[in-house]
């Protein structure tokens, strides 16, 4: 039997990638690819509790095989879903603090993304549209961040109304000698929040659900940066990890290997955690990693963007398992590791790791990402999601992995 640590993407951008969805999609391949027609699998799902005082928690799927009478487990799943652990210093911000955070990002990040835009260095291999594309994704989170900063002159209109209204003091009124109600600086800024204030409830009428997507990506948009460029929250997610790996070690049979399958921004906490900057690799994942898988890695984009997060890595696990990645070239955030699309065979790996991944190409339209209405629409963006759909019963990018996996001996064939 072998175990797979699913790492899915942050949750509320992509919503069809739950550890049972994606266990179910792997089984069905196994199902419909298996030699052995009398062959039947079904999941079994249990939730498992892990750590010190077995605090944390972990979803478990497992695969089981059915031959006539006898079934076995043939593939387990577990999930670990960091997503809470990164946004955790910044969820409890109130919607104005996250505004300002969102807003103070995007800014500066605008100067790297125009350079980038414009000037084009040797070692980095992100496509111009796919730069095109980052700029006025960076420009739509601007309006979002604007979008919440500008609530704050209808709160501070608000507050003076309010405080001209109850002052009736001579004592209290002392305390606010300028003359707001007769300043051109007032009158503009109550005309602004009048037409905010109006704009926003019928915003919140027609998306009520506005002000909480806001809160949503900007908490985790900024915490991804906040991890990217400072390690904020690594130390916990990876010693999370570290707990959740020496839990299925201890229960599980020594000689069960490990894949990690990951998908987005899972692929950077993945390839962090194998290939960590300055900390030994953990003695379990040495002896007992057998593969990774990365979907819709966001390598090309990270090291673009972040071009000293992937600098100088541990090189302890290189070579020591096999790297399935898959790509899709519609995909913004995807990479192929190469310096082209006109191959699969992957041309470099990370910074100064050596070792290079398995491309599996994966595309289900021939829609160019690049006319105008696509890329006003952010269809690559979406691409990003078009490795399966909604439903585990449709077809989706697991076929060839499993299919690869098999002629690699990394699964059984049945």
């Amino acid at each position: 039997m072998k175990i797979g640590i699913y790492i899915p993407g942050l949750g509320q951008a992509f919503l069809q990638q739950s550890t049972a969805k994606y266990a179910s999609r792997f089984m069905r391949e196994l199902d419909q690819n298996s030699e052995n027609h009398s062959l039947k699998f079904y999941l079994k799902q249990e939730k498992e509790y892990y750590g010190e005082d077995a605090k944390l928690e972990t979803n478990v799927v497992s695969i089981i095989k059915k031959d006539g009478d006898k079934e076995e487990i043939f593939y387990r799943f577990y999930d670990f879903n960091y997503a809470k652990i990164l946004t955790d210093k910044f969820t409890c911000s109130n919607i104005f603090m996250k505004a300002i955070s969102l807003f103070g990002v995007v800014i500066s990040k605008l100067p790297i993304v125009i350079s980038c835009l414009l000037f084009t260095k040797k070692e980095q291999n992100y496509a111009g549209r796919f730069r095109w594309i980052s700029f006025y994704t960076l420009f739509m989170l601007l309006l979002l961040a604007l979008f919440g900063v500008s609530l704050i002159p209808s709160a501070i209109t608000i507050f003076t109304e309010l405080i001209g209204q109850i002052n009736s003091t001579k004592g209290v009124k002392e305390l606010f000698r300028l003359d707001w109600k007769n300043s051109s600086f007032y009158a503009y800024l109550q005309l602004i929040s009048l037409n905010l204030v109006a704009v926003f409830t019928v915003l919140y009428t027609i998306f009520p659900s506005a002000k909480d997507f806001v809160s949503l990506l900007a908490s985790e948009f900024v915490s991804a940066n906040y991890y990217l460029t400072f390690g904020q929250q690594s130390q916990t997610i990876h010693g999370n990890l570290d707990m959740l790996v020496e839990y299925i070690s201890e229960k599980e049979a020594h000689e069960s290997k490990f894949h990690i399958h990951a998908y987005s921004f899972g692929c950077i906490i993945t390839l962090d955690y194998i290939f960590p900057l300055s900390n030994n690799v953990s003695y379990r994942i040495q002896k007992r990693l057998e593969a990774i898988v990365t979907t819709g890695c966001p390598y090309d984009f990270i090291n673009h963007y972040y071009p000293r997060f992937f600098k100088s890595r541990n090189q302890t696990m290189s070579d020591q398992f096999k790297w399935y990645n898959i790509f899709s070239i519609s995909d913004a955030l995807g990479t192929n590791f190469r310096n082209n699309n006109k191959s699969t065979t992957a041309e470099y790996g990370i910074s100064n790791i050596l070792q290079l991944p398995i491309n599996i190409k994966y595309e289900i339209s021939n829609a160019n990402p690049f006319s105008m209405l696509n890329f006003i629409m952010l269809y690559s963006l979406k691409a990003h999601q078009m490795y399966w759909d909604e439903t585990y019963s449709g077809q989706s990018c697991i076929r060839p992995l499993v299919l690869k996996m098999k002629e690699d001996g990394m699964i059984e064939k049945t």
